[in-house]
């Protein structure tokens, strides 16, 4: 399967040019009307520090979310549980933890809509295939496939419009507010407006490629031979693939340290009331 994802991929026009969006090396599987199959393969810090958050606290709205862990040793994460209560006024946040789990090899978990949670870095590479999905069908007005393309193309003016007039809830559309936390001071803080890691470079997307390409075991070296080579860094670090040299993975610098997103593990522990051990139920 893996195999056959990587190829999919690198066969898609413009991939091959694409820049580091954040630590996550994204394929995707299917993406349809339906639910979207996503490959997230989760590159480690530099040092390899796992007490360190990939993400901020965060839910994904109306959105069901599956995923299996398919290769490496996996992370560790903190599920929530839902019903949080936030202030408008200072974004501070009531929420209760429900579970510290760790996500290894085959392990599936399942996050439910509205249920915040955060990952952790994994001590390897690791990948896990994640299947999302609305919580309903969506309204005939989005499931129509020319609507969808057209709410694709333009999807924040549309998601302001129908915010607007009161419409988004009906159609079944994902506006993303107050989805993100931080722990501040003891105290868990929403974020109205999500923050995002800073583009990162393509240089650095094309190293982290012909890593993880080698480091999954991928060896296609025809199908390799055979790419397209848009840039100097794709044709540099594809001889180095063809020539069988070690390849390193290397974080992008501006992907560390971002403010509210890369939260220390103890200050979680601390402002939840946690004990180190995973798979501990709070409360």
């Amino acid at each position: 399967m893996l195999p056959d994802i990587i190829r999919n991929n690198l066969a898609k026009p413009g991939f091959l040019e694409s820049r580091r969006v954040n630590p996550v090396l994204a394929m995707v599987i299917e993406k349809n009307d339906k639910f979207e199959l996503i490959m997230h393969g989760w590159l480690p810090l530099p040092d390899r520090r796992t007490a360190i958050s990939h993400q901020s606290i965060h839910h994904h709205g109306n959105l069901l979310l599956t995923s299996v862990g398919a290769f490496g040793p996996g992370y560790e994460s903190i599920l929530f549980r839902p019903g949080f209560e936030i202030s408008r006024k200072t974004g501070k946040t009531a929420m209760a933890a429900e579970k510290i789990y760790e996500n290894p090899l085959y392990n599936i978990e399942f996050v439910d809509t509205d249920t915040p949670h955060i990952v952790f870095y994994p001590p390897a590479l690791s990948i896990t295939y994640a299947l999302w999905s609305a919580d309903r069908p969506p309204a005939p007005l989005v499931k129509n496939s020319k609507n969808l393309a057209l709410l694709q193309k333009y999807k924040p003016h549309v998601k302001a419009a129908l915010k607007t007039f009161g419409l988004a809830g009906a159609l079944g559309v994902n506006v993303v507010e107050y989805f993100d936390f931080y722990v501040d001071n003891g105290a868990v803080i929403a974020m109205k407006d999500r923050v995002k890691y800073p583009l990162g470079t393509h240089a650095n997307f094309a190293q982290n490629l012909f890593y993880f390409m080698q480091a999954t075991g991928f060896d296609d070296h025809n199908f390799v031979a055979g790419l397209p080579e848009p840039t100097a860094d794709i044709h540099h670090w594809k001889s180095q693939f063809l020539a069988g040299r070690a390849i390193p993975d290397l974080f992008d610098p501006i992907h560390l340290h971002v403010s509210k997103i890369n939260l220390p593990r103890q200050d979680l522990l601390d402002c939840f009331g946690l004990e180190q051990t995973p798979a501990r139920i709070a409360g």
